[in-house]
């Protein structure tokens, strides 16, 4: 272990099992030790990837609107990213350029305004484009199939007002309502980023820094478990 910082899985693991009185000054971790800890430390960031509030970070995916009830959330499917277990907001973007028709004289160059008279020059065609300025339009979410079983018209196509997402394994679905008209919009989510678990015990640790703390101090209680160590006294447990 690096006499000032911890940088991988096993120096983390190591760290650990010395807090948790497993290791003694000058011992060395058996490799059923390192196993067995290097498995509940994986488990752990299993269970805090559930966790709003243990993610610093959102991602934002989409697909384009083709129409379809409803599009696939997973590696490699519709939307490409980690399967999450739930989603934390949603949106329509219209990806179609907006346009505002004006009412124009006979000529085509002005704008009429509102006492009749010529106003703005405007193009020939009487219209004002709004090039690459995309609307967005927020849904709201259906947090349980219940909600989305008590939509009469599912198959209704106009602009989505809400959204329902089913978790399933290993493939999530989106399904929003009433269904976006295909290659009109896309459908944006936002879902907790991964922590990604450790491949190896040489894995380094790729987290901001104030996850160090949190990972050796909650995996040591952990480690007490395993070990059949007596539980830290009352004020004293920082279990995550």
């Amino acid at each position: 272990m690096s006499a000032t910082e911890i940088t991988t899985a096993q120096e983390l693991i190591e760290f650990a099992l010395k807090a948790s009185g497993v290791l003694g000054v000058g011992q060395t971790a058996a490799t059923e030790d390192l196993d067995d800890s290097f498995k509940a430390l994986n488990m752990m960031l299993g269970v805090w990837n559930r966790e709003r509030w243990l993610i610093w970070h959102l991602l934002d995916a989409g697909a384009v609107c083709t129409g379809a009830e409803y599009y696939t959330v997973g590696p490699g499917k519709q939307i490409d990213i980690p399967r999450p277990d739930r989603i934390e907001a949603a949106y329509l973007r219209q990806i179609v350029n907006g346009a505002q028709t004006i009412t124009t004289d006979p000529g085509g160059a002005y704008a009429l305004q509102a006492d009749g008279t010529a106003g703005i020059q405007i193009a020939t065609d009487g219209v004002q484009g709004n090039p690459g300025r995309n609307i967005d339009f927020p849904l709201q979410i259906l947090e349980a199939r219940e909600d989305y079983a008590r939509i009469q018209v599912k198959g209704l196509v106009s602009l989505s007002r809400y959204v329902y997402y089913d978790a399933a394994l290993p493939t999530g679905a989106l399904y929003p309502w009433p269904i976006p008209n295909a290659t009109m919009y896309e459908i944006h989510i936002l879902v907790k980023d991964t922590l990604t678990q450790f491949a190896a015990l040489s894995t380094e640790i790729n987290l901001p820094p104030e996850y160090k703390e949190a990972l050796w101090s909650n995996l040591a209680l952990r480690q007490r478990t395993i070990y059949r160590i007596p539980a830290p006294a009352p004020g004293q447990d920082s279990l995550l």
